[in-house]
């Protein structure tokens, strides 16, 4: 850009003419006609030629450049004055503008720059903003090669609009000259939605939800069934932080197909993200029943209400609620019987199901007990046939499988009135072997653990006691709350033993 006009360049040729004249006079220069002209076309082309670009080299408050050339020391002053010194600073030219400069998103968080180069030039600068309304840019990169056409930009956000700007720069007499600024946008991906999964399901009703992507202006929920070549869209959830979505009014037994893309909205336009996709079905409802014992004929009788659109049911029954569950196919009726042994506790679960793409899908499920007969209790807690049991008064321990005694022992419990051994029903919540036991005052292996509480009590050998186990031991050399048991005793229990085992302590 030339911000010479002719009346400036009649100006500055008068002023020089003029110049010429006086050094004539002080110097007594001959100064012949053709000196004078020579020097004057000189002075006429140096001041006509396009001045250098100089800004601010931090940040550019506007992306229209400000004109100037660098100010000269008063070393140069003296120099430009003098007639016995040469003028040693050469005039740079105009510095060409940056051409094609083009960016390009990469992904979501990736931008990448790229511009043809210019000769005779010592470099780059480029500067970047993402408020439109803004008119600072902040200078991210310096680029000390001319050669250099490419930059990527990774320091930035999925789904934002990015400026940039760049100008060449020359490095000259220790001072810098600008060119004018090129200017480029560029909007980068959203992220994509991930992660869809189903968090309830009925026979009308299918609810999904996925990841939050920050900033989206909206979600769009797409549905079609196995019957569908396209998908529909169905919803559309405006805020970002709303990640879930229910669908209803759905028909029993089928498969539904859903897809959620994210997209942000900028200047009349929509970025969208890759969609993530997902397929489910709608069972049938689980069933409500009622279960009794005959103590006559030693039965379970189980009997519920036909379910919509369930072709089959399912009963499945267990003496242990943790345990493994016998399953029984029901698809002629609506009650089913079994023979059971008396004097122990049953649960039992009744699914509805369909078939779905060749396959059986289950409802949910409701879950009762069942005493059948007299059914024998721990001090108050029916736990059935297999469980462990301690007496804190006699500092005793038995271990029952299946009605039968494994492991009948003296133990050491907690420090009586210092560290007592809680009460009450408890489970075996973990197992491990060897364990470490690390507490304020101790840190010690053993070679068998029952984690029993959630605040470190459980069940373990203790090879460092010497005076034996029982009695009254607990009473001035109790343990921590834990129940130390001699090593052959534990290690049995712990290889018959499983997780959710019930502890009755009393």
């Amino acid at each position: 850009m030339n911000f010479f006009n002719k009346s400036i360049t009649k100006r500055i040729l008068g002023i020089l003419l003029s110049a010429t004249v006086v050094c004539s006079a002080m110097y007594g220069c001959s100064g012949g006609t053709s000196n004078d002209e020579s020097s004057a076309k000189e002075a006429v082309a140096s001041a006509t030629s396009k001045p250098p670009v100089s800004s601010k080299v931090d940040k550019v408050e506007s992306s229209k450049p400000v004109l100037s050339k660098p100010e000269s020391s008063a070393e140069e002053s003296s120099a430009e004055e003098s007639s016995e010194s040469s003028n040693t600073e050469t005039s740079i030219g105009y510095i060409e503008i940056v051409e094609n400069f083009n960016a390009e998103a990469v992904g979501t968080n990736s931008i990448n720059l790229n511009w043809s180069s210019v000769s005779d030039i010592s470099g780059y600068e480029i500067y970047r903003k993402y408020d439109s309304t803004s008119a600072d840019y902040d200078k991210i990169m310096t680029i000390k090669n001319s050669s250099t056409t490419f930059f990527n930009d990774n320091q930035i956000v999925a789904g934002t609009r990015y400026y940039y700007q760049i100008r060449p720069y020359i490095y000259a007499n220790d001072k810098y000259y600008y060119g004018e600024f090129s200017a480029t946008n560029t909007f980068t991906q959203i992220a994509d939605v991930s992660e869809i999964t189903v968090t309830a399901r009925t026979s009308s009703s299918i609810a999904i939800s996925w990841d939050r992507i920050k900033n989206a202006t909206a979600y769009t929920i797409y549905r079609k069934d196995s019957t569908d070549d396209n998908y529909t869209s169905i919803a559309t959830i405006t805020d970002w932080e709303n990640s879930a979505y229910t669908d209803t009014g759905l028909t029993v037994g089928k498969t539904y197909y859903y897809k959620v893309d994210a997209f942000v909205s900028f200047g009349g336009e929509s970025y969208y993200s890759n969609p993530s996709e997902i397929s489910t079905y709608t069972p049938p409802e689980k069933p409500s029943f009622t279960a009794s014992y005959d103590e006559k004929t030693e039965k379970i009788k189980v009997s519920w209400k036909a379910i919509n659109g369930a072709e089959g049911y399912s009963v499945q029954i267990s003496d242990d609620e943790d345990g493994d569950y016998d399953s029984y196919d029901v698809s002629d009726k609506l009650e089913f019987e079994l023979k059971v042994k008396k004097n122990k506790m049953y649960y039992i679960k009744v699914y509805s199901y369909c078939t779905i793409d060749g396959e059986k899908k289950f409802s949910s499920y409701e879950m009762k007990s069942l005493e059948c007969g007299e059914v024998p209790k721990v001090h108050g807690y029916n736990v059935g046939d297999t469980y462990i049991e301690i007496s804190l008064d006699k500092q005793h321990m038995w271990y029952y499988k299946d009605g039968k005694l494994i492991v009948s022992t003296d133990v050491v419990t907690g420090y009586k009135n210092a560290h007592d051994t809680p009460t009450g029903l408890y489970y075996v919540i973990n197992k491990a072997s060897p364990a470490e036991l690390v507490g304020e005052t101790w840190d010690v292996w053993v070679n068998f653990w029952l984690g029993v509480t959630y605040d470190g009590v459980g069940i373990h050998d203790s090879t460092w006691r010497t005076g034996g186990y029982g009695g009254n031991i607990y009473t001035y050399d109790g343990s921590h709350g834990c129940i130390n048991t001699p090593y052959d005793a534990v290690k049995k229990i712990y290889d018959n033993c499983k997780e959710n085992t019930p502890v009755v302590i009393y």
